[in-house]
């Protein structure tokens, strides 16, 4: 649990019970390396990508509806980070 932003370690479960936060994504990561994220009652949580693709895309990304949860999954240097 984070009210502070911070830097999700590989295979962990981040539950941020904070508005306004950022968590980055391990840096390095490997094929098959996870993360999973979850937000409370706010809409403005931003994942940083930390130098790889968020679903094939250069951006970080921002967890805008209430109470999600997503896993991240590492997929290859072109998509990146997968999300289920």
């Amino acid at each position: 649990v984070t009210a502070t932003s911070t830097t999700i370690a590989k295979g962990t479960h981040l539950y941020v019970s904070a508005a306004g936060q950022t968590i980055t994504l391990p840096a390095s990561p490997s094929i098959g390396d996870s993360a999973h994220i979850t937000v409370g009652n706010f809409t403005d949580t931003v994942i940083s990508r930390n130098g790889s693709n968020i679903m094939g895309l250069a951006e970080d990304f921002t967890m805008n509806v209430e109470d999600l949860s997503i896993n991240f999954t590492f997929t290859d240097t072109s998509k990146g980070w997968a999300m289920t």
